[in-house]
């Protein structure tokens, strides 16, 4: 567990004893003491962790001399005159709603920018490979392709030219909204460095882990999200060791996904992989125990297998992978970009003075080709004899298992 990851554990643990405080009512002096005291011990503690967020933050940040460093969303917010306001105590309530680009602590703007961008601790974000637009609906009606006919042919003049032929089906992806809010003590609050690291650090960065979830695993029922991994979104590999060489491993398998996806006119770009996956990858070795994917030693090597960019997420089931081209594939439609909202007013918030922090956006997702998504369990299948042979050892067991019984 890195420094960070620590901290945030640690901030989500006074997060929560905050909350049960908030709702505790005292019925005599004593207990309201009592509480005041607890409040204070905890203050002291969530100021100290805002702090050592920021540090981290700052040691974090490589700027090049000379160029100007975008504001992440938490200083934005602290910069903004809403906040100052309230701290002041003029008005009850700070909204910020971000503005293009928010940027990771870093201070760096992806290319691709196309809305929330996810902290430090999610490197190559699944939401980053998606084309996004913005839009005022509701929910999303669109076309999601099933099936394509290319019949484009060479054709003699005054010929009848070939038609293709391309089957659709009517789909609705729904506006969805994500949101989680958490108490800080009022010393924290006015600490506005101290603040702006704890919004980037736990409210964006809980609202990009959720987005990520979703967007990889969301089935579509209830408030979620339909995901990549949804069965109907992708295409599942199908490839065992009958349509495979003997010696295939997954770094076959995962090309072979590639060579299926471009077989109908579609460019893969990306391989969605868990973690702990990829890192088996890297670790992969020939006869003479050399790794195959580069030296160890060569920090900072991009490494790209088959030149597909890897994006690691740990929302991605270890054991599954996706080969995907996701800019033909699926579409973001941004309703609201990340909201933060600061108020007081809350529960017990001001007896004890307590600030809620609230952060929210609104989004659809829209899976539009199920064949720019191929991949499924990370290992080549059993043959049709391999299978039929297991089988068949699966029904004698239950046999002697039977008799077993009977005796």
């Amino acid at each position: 567990m890195d420094p960070m990851e620590k901290l945030i554990e640690q901030a989500e643990n006074i997060e929560k004893k905050l909350g049960e405080l908030a709702d505790q009512r005292a019925e005599d002096e004593k207990q309201t003491a009592d509480l005041a005291d607890q409040i204070k011990e905890l203050a002291a503690e969530q100021l100290k962790l805002g702090k050592k967020m920021l540090e981290l933050q700052q040691n974090s940040q490589t700027v090049a001399a000379g160029k100007e460093v975008p504001l992440t969303l938490g200083a934005q917010f602290v910069q903004s005159a809403g906040y100052a306001d309230l701290i002041a105590g003029k008005v009850t309530k700070a909204t910020l709603a971000a503005a293009s680009p928010v940027v990771t602590p870093a201070g760096s703007v992806p290319a691709d920018y196309r809305g929330i961008k996810a902290e430090p601790e999610l490197p190559n974000a699944v939401k980053d490979a998606f084309p996004g637009v913005p839009t005022s609906s509701n929910s999303i009606s669109y076309l999601k392709e099933s099936a394509f006919t290319n019949s484009a042919a060479e054709t003699a003049e005054g010929g009848d030219k070939p038609e293709s032929k391309m089957e659709f089906t009517e789909a609705d992806a729904p506006v969805r909204t994500i949101a989680h809010f958490i108490r800080v003590t009022k010393q924290l609050a006015e600490d506005a460095p101290a603040l702006a690291a704890y919004i980037n650090h736990r409210m964006m960065y809980g609202l990009n882990r959720r987005i990520e979830k979703q967007l990889i695993s969301g089935d579509g029922t209830g408030q979620n999200l339909s995901g990549i991994f949804t069965t109907g979104n992708y295409t599942v590999h199908g490839f065992t060791e009958d349509n495979m060489p003997a010696d295939s491993n997954v770094l076959d398998l995962i090309r072979r996904c590639g060579a299926t996806m471009r077989k109908v006119g579609y460019t893969p770009s990306v391989v969605f992989l868990n973690p702990m996956d990829f890192d088996t990858i890297r670790g992969m070795k020939d006869k003479n125990g050399n790794y195959l994917m580069g030296s160890p030693l060569q920090a900072g090597t991009d490494i790209r297998p088959w030149g597909l960019r890897v994006v690691e997420s740990p929302e991605v089931t270890e054991g599954k992978f996706m080969v995907a081209d996701p800019i033909m594939g699926a579409t973001i439609y941004e309703r609201s970009a990340p909201v933060i909202e600061m108020f007081e007013q809350d529960a017990n918030n001001v007896t004890k003075n307590l600030y809620t922090i609230r952060c929210e956006c609104r989004m659809a997702f829209a899976v539009e080709s199920a064949n720019c998504f191929v991949g499924g369990d990370l290992e080549i299948g059993a043959g049709a004899a391999k299978a039929a042979k297991v089988g068949t050892a699966k029904v004698n067991q239950a046999k002697v298992n039977q008799a077993k019984v009977s005796e």
